[in-house]
């Protein structure tokens, strides 16, 4: 039973990367596309975060921690996964999260004029921003309580901020 549940896990994750791939070939056909730098490091951060995630299950030793369908498991961590490497991208791109180790941006300080120029324009100033924007990425998905530790520290740090400065409404 658990040398079955083990192979609905190991194809799941081999689809997953599967559709992965085609992701990334989908990301450089629209390269081509006027404006499409932003969506091509998003799409290589979330693409990051999944294999970190895949990478992440794969290694754990039982597969027990699977209930129902592998399918929706493995899904489910892709689709946390996701959203904490969004998450993190925007805390570097607000500058909540800032550091050497942590990517650069251009055009952060620029006037908001919409969304679609904000897309457009607020990307990483060099490559070794992307590299590290991706590497973030993986991490997102590999560790699971990463993103949330943050979030918790970022919270605790505006209470706290707060109280100090009289402000007890701030919740």
């Amino acid at each position: 039973m658990e040398t079955d549940s083990r192979m609905k896990l190991n194809f799941a994750i081999g689809l997953i990367i599967v559709i992965l791939v085609g992701f990334v070939a989908i990301g450089y056909w629209v390269t081509s596309l006027p404006g499409s730098t932003l969506f091509n490091v998003i799409n290589g951060v979330m693409g990051s975060a999944i294999v970190g995630s895949l990478i992440n299950q794969s290694q754990r030793p039982d597969a027990a921690t699977m209930k129902g369908s592998a399918w929706i498991y493995v899904l489910w961590k892709c689709a946390v996964a996701l959203s904490f490497a969004v998450v993190l991208y925007l805390l570097f791109v607000s500058n909540i999260v800032q550091g050497s180790i942590f990517p650069s941006f251009i055009c952060v300080d620029a006037d908001f004029s919409g969304l679609d120029a904000f897309v457009r324009g607020v990307q990483p100033a060099k490559n070794v921003d992307v590299a590290k924007c991706l590497v973030w990425g993986f991490i997102a998905g590999y560790s699971e309580r990463f993103v949330p530790n943050i979030l918790e520290r970022i919270s605790t740090e505006a209470e706290e901020s707060a109280r100090v400065s009289g402000n007890e409404g701030v919740q």
